[in-house]
């Protein structure tokens, strides 16, 4: 299952439930679990894309990631036992720098902290730059929607990045990060 905000409106990868919803903040898709909007009962893997529009709405830095674990914690809740939890990182909006360094410490702050949980967090916003500038062909005239090119694209990258073998190679690579820093 892919769950989110507008950003993934027009993901569509075959046997996979896409849920956008537009507009979502991270405070809003928790309540649609708690509330049984979003069923999450029946998905081995539970793909996360949502914090866009609570940047646009000024939620704090600190704030989104007390919002983010919260809703980690209800997709626990409600999911089934086992189920794996991937974050998909924000990315980056189109002719719009005031967020850009917002959205790159919330990604860090978020990635860090879920790896820490044992968790895996897509480095989504990587597709969308090419030598650190925001490619504005992957978006729509808005800046902020994905334009086919970028929804291919991010369908692709979720498609290749949430296979069991890749995810396991993942958290690997993230328990090995996590020993060597243990040792410094």
């Amino acid at each position: 299952m892919v769950v989110g905000d507008s950003i993934i409106k027009y993901i569509n990868i075959q046997h996979v439930v896409t849920q956008a919803r537009s507009g979502a903040t991270i405070r809003l898709l928790e309540q649609d679990i708690l509330s049984r909007q979003v069923v999450l009962s029946s998905f081995d893997t539970i793909v996360v894309h949502i914090g866009t529009n609570d940047i646009a709405n000024g939620v704090t830095e600190t704030g989104m990631l007390d919002r983010y674990k919260d809703l980690a914690r209800a997709i626990k809740m409600y999911s089934k036992t086992g189920s794996e939890l991937i974050f998909s990182a924000i990315i980056p909006r189109y002719r719009d720098g005031w967020s850009d360094g917002i959205i790159h410490r919330v990604n860090k702050r978020l990635m860090t902290w879920h790896n820490q949980q044992g968790g895996v967090c897509l480095r989504t916003f990587s597709i969308f730059r090419k030598a650190h500038k925001i490619l504005p062909d992957m978006f729509a005239v808005d800046g902020l929607h994905l334009s086919r090119k970028g929804v291919a694209a991010m369908t692709e990258y979720f498609k290749s990045h949430t296979t069991p073998g890749y995810i396991r190679t993942l958290k690997r690579a993230i328990v090995g990060r996590q020993q060597q820093q243990d040792r410094k």
